[in-house]
C-alpha cells in the first residue's frame, strides 16, 4: 500500500510540474484567441481574455506551495 501511494504521490508532484512549466505558453495563446475573439465582439472572448492571466497565477502558487518549484 505504501509503493501505491508513494507512486501517486510522484506522479502527482511531476504533473504540478510539468503544468507549471507549460502553462505559460499554453495560457498566452488562450487569452490571444479570446482577446481576439473579444475584439470581435464575443461575450465569451472577454471572459477567457481576463480569467487566463488569473488561472496562471494560481498554477504557479500551487506549484511553489506543494512541489517548491
Amino acid at each position: 500500500m505504501n509503493k501505491i501511494n508513494a507512486f501517486l504521490y510522484q506522479f502527482g508532484m511531476e504533473c504540478l510540474e510539468t503544468l507549471a512549466l507549460v502553462s505559460f505558453k499554453l495560457l498566452l495563446v488562450i487569452g490571444l484567441i479570446g482577446l481576439i475573439l473579444a475584439i470581435f465582439g464575443s461575450e465569451k472572448g472577454k471572459k477567457i481574455a481576463a480569467l487566463s492571466p488569473v488561472i496562471y497565477v494560481i498554477i504557479q502558487i500551487l506549484a511553489k506551495v506543494v512541489c517548491h518549484v
